[in-house]
C-alpha cells in the first residue's frame, strides 16, 4: 500500500490561526471547580502541557518544514478519508478534540496564543531554548469516547497505534533531509533552530528505536502497546540514569525485547487508583508514584537529569488531578429495585437459583449507598489468576523481571551518586510473583468497556456469561454509540467468512487511509497473540435474570465514591 505522509498535530496547518474543531461531544473531568485545590489545577495543565514528556516531541521550525513539504494530492480513492478533518483523525486514528475551554498556548516567537484542536496534543516550551516541543500527551491514550460523552482517565477504545506507527515511519524516512535543513537553519543564527535540533535528534532516537518497533504489534483499534514501549525505555538506559543509547546502538536489554512479540494490554481508568496502593494491571507496589512514572514515562533526552525534580514535582501535581477523577453518572435510568436485588447476588447476601452464591466483593470490593455516593470497601488483593489470557502476565514475569534485574540496580546506583540527597528520586516497581492480573475495582465499569485486560470482551453480559462472548467481533466506528442494554461496545460479532471478507477488502485498498482497511482494524479477533476471551467464568452460574440484575447494579456504580477510613 502507498503511505501518504501526514504530520503530526493534524489539523495545525496553520500554528498561528488554528482553532478548536467544533463538537458535538459532552466532556466529563476537563472543567474543575474553582475551588479545586491548586495541585489538582496544576496537575491538568501540565498533562495538557505534555510537561513530563517534553524532551521528545518535534520543533516549531522543524514542524513548519514538514507542513511546507510537497505531498501528493489525496488520491482518487471514492472511500479515502482526510486525515486533517476532525472527522477523519477520529477515524484513522481515535483522535478526540480538545474541550472548548481548554487553554490556548501562548508561543512567544509567534507572538500569538495558539488552540490545541486534538485533545492528546501538545504544544510546550522547550528548556529555556525558545524553542517549542509538538509532542502527545497522556490523553492521547487515557481520555476516551463512551457514547459521546468525552471522559478524563479512561482508556482511549478507539485509539490506533498501528495507524500512527505509519505516519511516524514517514517522518523517520525524512531525517536525513530534516537534520540538515536543521543543521542549516542553525550555522544562518536562525532563531530556534538549536533547540529545535535537540528536539528532532530525540525525536528521531525514540522513534526510530522505540515506537516503530512497539506500535506495529497494534493490529486493531482499541490495542494498546503504551507499556510495551515503557519497557523499551527502561532497556535503552545505559552510562547513567538519564542516558539512553543513540539511534542505530542496541543494547543487550534491548535484544532482549528484540526477540518476542509484545501483548497488548488495556489500561485501568485513572478514577481506580484512589482506592489502590498498587498500579497498574499486575499490582506494581510503589510508595512513591511520582518517582516512578518520572522514569517509566519521561522520555529521555539530554537534559533529563537538570529537570528531574521539576519533573518529579509536577508529576506530583498530575497524580493530585488523577485522584480526584470520578467516573461519569450512568445516563440511563435504572430500576432501584433492580439495582437492590442486584447488590444483594453481587456481594453473596442472597444465592442463586442454583443455591450457589457469588463472591464478587472479594476480589473486586463492596460497596454501600449513602447520601453522598457509594462507599467503596476496596481488598486491594494483588494479582490473581483465573484463567484469563495470559501473555501479559507471562512477558511480566518472564522479559520485564530479566530487564528489572538489570536496569532497576544500574539506575538506583546511578540516582544514589548523583542525588544523593534526594531519596525519593530513587526508582521502585516491582515485577508480580505470581501469573494473573490484580482484579480491579467496578467504579465506573459501565464506561471503561472492552472488559479484561486486555480489552478481549466488549460488554458486561460478556464477562458474566463466557458463552456469550464473541470469538471475532467488530466495534462500531461511531463514537455515540454505545450498548445499554448490555454495558459496553455496540459491537457485531463475525463468523469466520465475515472476517476474511473484511481482511480481503482491505488489501485490495491501494491506501491504508480508507474505509476498507479503518473497518478491518476495527475487528478483534480473539485468537491472536494475546487477545484470548477466556476465563473469568464465575457468572456461568446464572441466570439470564440474575445476570440483568448485577448488571443493573455495575450500571449504578458511578460518579462521586468514597473510601472507607483504615
Amino acid at each position: 500500500m502507498r503511505h501518504l505522509f501526514i504530520p503530526p498535530l493534524l489539523l495545525l496547518s496553520s500554528l498561528a490561526e488554528a482553532e478548536v474543531p467544533k463538537a458535538s461531544f459532552l466532556y466529563h473531568g476537563f472543567e474543575l471547580s474553582p475551588q479545586a485545590p491548586a495541585a489538582v489545577q496544576r496537575g491538568l495543565l501540565h498533562i495538557y502541557s505534555a510537561t513530563p514528556f517534553r524532551g521528545v516531541g518535534l520543533g516549531l521550525t522543524i514542524k513548519q518544514k514538514l507542513d511546507q513539504a510537497e505531498s501528493p494530492p489525496p488520491p482518487p480513492i471514492d472511500d479515502y478519508i482526510d486525515p486533517k478533518s476532525p472527522e477523519g483523525a477520529f477515524k484513522l486514528f481515535g483522535y478526540l478534540p480538545s474541550p472548548p475551554k481548554r487553554p490556548k498556548v501562548a508561543v512567544k516567537p509567534l507572538g500569538t496564543e495558539v488552540a490545541i484542536p486534538i485533545l492528546g496534543d501538545s504544544l510546550a516550551p522547550y528548556r529555556d531554548t525558545g524553542s517549542y516541543a509538538a509532542l502527545s500527551n497522556c490523553f492521547e491514550c487515557h481520555a476516551g469516547v463512551v457514547g459521546g460523552q468525552v471522559v478524563s482517565g479512561v482508556m482511549n477504545a478507539h485509539l490506533d497505534q498501528g495507524q500512527k506507527a505509519l505516519v511516524l515511519a514517514q517522518i523517520l524516512q525524512k531525517k536525513d533531509l530534516l537534520l540538515a535543513a536543521n543543521q542549516a537553519d542553525q550555522d544562518a543564527g536562525v532563531p530556534m533552530a538549536e533547540g529545535d535540533g535537540l528536539l528532532l535528534n530525540n525525536f528521531v532516537n525514540h522513534v526510530g528505536m522505540n515506537l516503530l518497533k512497539t506500535y506495529p504489534f497494534s493490529k486493531t483499534k482499541g490495542d494498546n502497546l503504551g507499556p510495551m514501549a515503557v519497557w523499551r525505555t527502561i532497556a535503552r538506559y545505559q552510562d547513567g540514569a538519564f542516558r539512553v543509547a543513540p539511534f542505530g546502538q542496541l543494547t543487550p536489554m534491548d535484544q532482549v525485547l528484540d526477540q518476542r512479540p509484545l501483548p497488548t494490554v488495556d489500561a485501568n481508568p485513572w478514577w481506580h487508583y484512589k482506592y489502590k496502593s498498587t498500579i497498574y494491571r499486575y499490582g506494581d507496589a510503589t510508595p512513591d508514584k511520582a518517582s516512578h512514572f518520572s522514569f517509566t514515562f519521561s522520555m529521555p533526552h539530554e537534559a533529563a537529569g537538570e529537570v528531574r525534580g521539576e519533573q518529579v514535582s509536577a508529576l506530583r501535581d498530575v497524580l493530585s488531578y488523577v485522584r480526584q477523577v470520578s467516573s461519569p453518572i450512568y445516563p440511563r435510568p435504572l430500576s432501584p429495585l433492580a439495582v437492590h436485588l442486584g447488590s444483594k447476588l453481587f456481594h453473596g447476601e442472597k444465592a442463586l437459583a442454583d443455591g450457589s452464591k457469588l463472591t464478587c466483593a472479594g476480589c473486586h470490593g463492596s460497596y454501600e449507598k449513602t447520601l453522598t455516593g457509594y462507599q467503596l470497601d476496596y481488598p486491594d488483593r494483588g494479582v490473581m489468576d483465573v484463567g484469563t489470557d495470559g501473555a501479559y502476565s507471562e512477558f511480566l514475569r518472564t522479559t520485564a523481571l530479566e530487564i528489572t534485574k538489570v536496569q532497576k540496580r544500574a539506575l538506583q546506583e546511578d540516582i544514589e551518586r548523583l542525588y544523593p540527597e534526594e531519596p525519593s528520586y530513587q526508582p521502585d516497581w516491582e515485577i508480580p510473583q505470581g501469573a494473573g492480573y490484580q482484579p480491579p475495582p467496578l467504579d465506573g465499569v459501565w464506561a471503561s468497556a472492552p472488559y479484561f485486560h486486555n480489552g478481549s470482551v466488549p460488554t458486561l453480559e460478556g464477562v458474566l456469561n463466557s458463552k456469550s462472548r464473541p470469538r471475532v467481533w467488530q466495534r462500531s466506528g461511531n463514537p455515540y454509540h454505545y450498548d445499554y442494554r448490555d454495558g459496553g461496545l455496540k459491537v457485531k460479532a463475525l463468523t469466520s467468512e465475515d472476517f476474511q471478507r473484511l481482511a480481503n477488502a482491505a488489501k485490495t485498498s491501494e491506501h491504508p487511509f480508507t474505509e476498507r482497511v479503518q473497518a478491518f482494524r476495527r475487528v478483534y479477533h480473539t485468537g491472536e497473540f494475546g487477545k484470548g476471551n477466556g476465563g473469568h467464568t464465575f457468572g456461568d452460574a446464572m441466570t439470564q435474570r440474575e445476570r440483568r440484575l448485577v448488571i443493573a447494579f455495575l450500571k449504578s456504580l458511578s460518579g462521586p465514591f468514597i473510601k472507607p477510613k483504615p
